[in-house]
């Protein structure tokens, strides 16, 4: 850890809340104050005190004062002469120190303390800013600064193989303000929060494309929204988000896609970064329709074909008063739940009567992941691990005969524990 000096705000020699400086001394050294062009005489007046009690030097030039300083506030007044340009310095050793109106003045004499010219100056700045915030605060914002920024590109390109357009807009605004609580927003503030003056930088961009091939025809739109929060100059907090739509079209498919990415970068004590995508995907064939939405890893999945619906998802919902879900045939396990590994499984087959025809099973299996767990007579061994039974039933096509009774039906195949 590093020696640092930074602004306080603490109780003063008169009992007033003040700011003055706070310096942290891990490893014992100089601490320059000014610089001193030669002359006759300059004087150091000072107010000091430690949270231990430490003996300190002063120099101006080369000429040492001790400076005893103690638990409470002691005023340190010194004068030397300065044969050749040199600088006022403190050896400070390890430990905590305050220290409050330092001034160094050409002088044989101390003066009662006076704010340097930059000083004065931001305390003018200050004030002034505490005005427009106290004004805002009662006018609805009236007198908030913005700063516009926008930046417009568009484009035009034709060749003998392709035809293309884009189109970009962007937009920066900036604006200064106080956050306002209710009643006495302006003491509420500077009582609660550190926060109370908040700069925001808003980007926002666009970009759209339009390209057409002799076999392809592509368009996509993009936005990208920023928000950028600062305190006190630092960096705050950053808030972005990137939207993107595309659709592609050829003679035989047509994809389009929307994807967002939301991302945040905050320090605070540290720096946390958070990224999340989403996006969703629909390809369409003439066979085929295939719909695909992805967030935060998660991925949920429709196909559709002429043959068949398949359906993925981390979770299906149903919210229906009237839902019946039809089937060529079902499964049953004599065990679903709390099995040891190393029980026997025995499932029970059972197809579909439909209107139109009987079904009889086709195939069925069981895995392990995708590694084939063995199947003896619909009977298994449960491993050390959860298992998935997937089973195809085919509908049964009845050509110049008569459709058998029911206890002649093909596919009747029970099997019961035991």
């Amino acid at each position: 850890m590093a020696n640092s000096i930074v602004r306080y705000t603490g109780a003063d020699p008169n009992g007033e809340t003040n700011v003055m400086s706070k310096i942290t001394v891990i490893t014992a050294g100089l601490m320059s104050l000014a610089e001193m062009p030669k002359a006759d005489s300059y004087t150091l007046r000072l107010w000091a005190k430690a949270a231990v009690a430490r003996t300190v030097t002063a120099y101006i030039g080369n000429t040492p004062f001790t400076m005893a300083i103690t638990t409470a506030w002691k005023v340190f007044k010194f004068t030397a002469t300065a044969a050749a340009d040199s600088t006022c310095e403190l050896y400070l050793p390890a430990g905590t120190y305050y220290v409050w109106h330092p001034m160094l003045e050409r002088s044989t004499k101390a003066s009662d303390y006076r704010q340097a010219p930059e000083d004065v100056q931001e305390n003018i700045d200050t004030a002034a800013e505490n005005a427009v915030t106290e004004a805002n605060t009662y006018t609805n914002y009236v007198l908030q600064d913005y700063v516009t920024i926008e930046d417009m590109h568009s484009e035009i390109r034709q060749t003998q193989e392709e035809i293309s357009m884009s189109v970009s807009k962007q937009i920066t605004r900036s604006m200064t303000y106080a956050e306002v609580q209710a009643g006495n927003a302006l003491t509420a503030a500077n009582n609660t929060t550190d926060n109370k003056l908040l700069n925001y930088v808003t980007t926002t961009k666009y970009t759209s494309d339009f390209k057409i091939l002799s076999d392809k025809i592509t368009s996509a739109v993009t936005a990208t929204e920023t928000l950028a929060t600062y305190v006190d100059g630092d960096f705050y907090n950053q808030i972005t988000n990137e939207y993107s739509s595309a659709i592609t079209q050829t003679a035989n498919s047509i994809t389009s896609t929307v994807s967002k990415t939301y991302a945040t970068i905050t320090t605070v004590n540290g720096i946390a970064t958070r990224v999340t995508t989403a996006e969703s995907t629909i390809s369409q064939q003439a066979n085929q329709i295939a719909l695909r939405v992805t967030k935060a890893g998660l991925v949920s999945e429709i196909n559709a074909s002429s043959g068949q619906i398949t359906m993925s998802s981390n979770r299906f919902v149903i919210n229906s008063t009237y839902f019946t879900l039809a089937a060529n045939g079902t499964v049953t396990a004599s065990k679903t739940s709390g099995i040891a590994a190393g029980e026997t499984i025995t499932l029970t087959v059972t197809p579909a009567d439909p209107d139109d025809g009987d079904c009889s099973l086709s195939s069925i299996s069981v895995k392990n992941g995708e590694a084939e767990v063995a199947l003896t007579n619909y009977t298994f061994t449960m491993p050390a691990a959860n298992v998935t039974v997937k089973a195809v039933f085919d509908k049964i096509t009845y050509i110049g005969i008569k459709k058998p009774s029911r206890a002649k039906k093909v596919g009747d195949i029970v099997f019961n524990d035991g």
